[in-house]
């Protein structure tokens, strides 16, 4: 009797293990990307990704975020085909949080062009992770190189492959329709109906500028420069080349940024603000304001820079006016310092040494150094 109770305990032990396991395959896939076992976290994925599947009659659906991953380890197994289909799935519900895994797919296929121009920036070195997935940062960077090869998935005659691609454009399967186009003008370089067709690719996708590009290349490789077809494309490609961009897309490499933090001077101390936008390439720009208790004053500043991060140095530069009873000062605002970013871009510790050069004669020279934090936020249309 006993030793049924004991055999019953341990088999009751075994599936609440089972269970537990079931509700980690996310986390277990992680841990096996980080691992380097890309078999076995293929194999976690899938089973995550079912899991999720049967959750959505409890309310739930699918992450965009899950399937990007999931992608991502797919191509890193070379499973290619299976990779593009789950990116495009991911890409229609979190298009901005897929689009790094998309470039990191399209990078490992070999079409490093293709993913600058879908990530916006250099896809071995993207700038910010997905916030969901920030756990791959420091991992990709190896991984990626490690499995990248060059792949030809085309198994048709060049004429059914771009009806494909226009069929998959159609169903806004994007990646699969690029990897399509990539591998077809690799092989027709001088085909001019390739990049013609795979302009309104790019040109759905928001990115006017390549569009214009690839129809310019078309036209220029097309034998007959006189046909009604012909006509039609020029009168387009000056149509996408005097489109000016939207407000939207002018800022669409830039965050909003918000600063606060002190600083301390010989006789002084101050709160300091400042609230602005930065680049991709490192330029920020932002308004700043500050309260400096002196004594049993409180001094009020307001001033406007520009500033300049290399690596983790941070050069500035701007104007500022001191607001005091006795009259308003305008001077020169110069500083230096170092930013420590996080991994997810998302926030910084900040060391500054700043200081005004009064343009009056009645003030003096004030030189300060400052702690503080910078918090970075996407002003990107698409949803996260």
């Amino acid at each position: 009797m006993k030793s049924r109770v004991l055999i019953l305990t341990i088999l009751f032990t075994l599936d609440c293990f089972a269970l537990g396991q079931e509700k980690n395959f996310h986390q277990q896939a992680i841990f096996n990307v980080k691992l380097g076992d890309i078999d076995r976290a293929v194999f976690c994925y899938a089973q995550a990704v079912e899991q999720a599947r049967t959750s959505r009659s409890a309310g739930k659906g699918v992450s965009g975020y899950l399937l990007a991953e999931y992608a991502y380890a797919l191509a890193l197994h070379h499973d290619f085909e299976a990779a593009l289909m789950y990116i495009d799935r991911a890409l229609a519900l979190e298009p901005s949080g897929a689009r790094f895994f998309a470039g990191q797919i399209l990078t490992i296929m070999g079409h490093t062009s293709a993913a600058t121009q879908l990530t916006g920036s250099s896809p071995t070195g993207y700038n910010r992770v997905p916030g969901h997935s920030d756990w791959i940062d420091g991992i990709y960077q190896n991984l990626t190189p490690k499995y990248s090869t060059k792949v030809t998935l085309i198994r048709e005659s060049p004429q059914e492959a771009v009806t494909r691609a226009m069929n998959l454009i159609g169903r806004k399967q994007y990646v699969q329709a690029i990897v399509i186009y990539e591998e077809l003008m690799a092989q027709y370089p001088d085909n001019h109906i390739i990049p013609i067709g795979y302009s309104t690719l790019w040109e759905n996708l928001g990115n006017n500028v390549y569009a214009a590009t690839l129809l310019k290349r078309g036209l220029e490789s097309k034998k007959t420069l006189d046909t009604t077809g012909t006509m039609a494309y020029r009168m387009h490609l000056q149509q996408l080349e005097s489109v000016s961009p939207s407000w939207w897309e002018l800022i669409r490499g830039m965050r909003m940024i918000a600063y606060m933090g002190s600083s301390i001077s010989t006789d002084a101390v101050s709160l300091n603000a400042r609230v602005g936008v930065g680049t991709e390439k490192k330029f920020s720009t932002s308004l700043n304001a500050s309260v400096m208790f002196k004594d049993s004053l409180k001094v009020g500043n307001i001033g406007i820079s520009v500033y300049k991060t290399w690596r983790i140095f941070v050069f500035g530069l701007g104007v500022s006016c001191q607001l005091s009873p006795s009259g308003n000062t305008w001077g020169l605002a110069p500083s230096v310092g170092f930013t420590f970013i996080n991994r997810t871009q998302t926030r910084s510790l900040d060391i500054t040494l700043s200081g005004q050069l009064p343009f009056s004669q009645i003030m003096k020279p004030n030189l300060n150094i400052s702690l503080g934090t910078t918090f970075y936020l996407d002003l990107k249309k698409e949803k996260r």
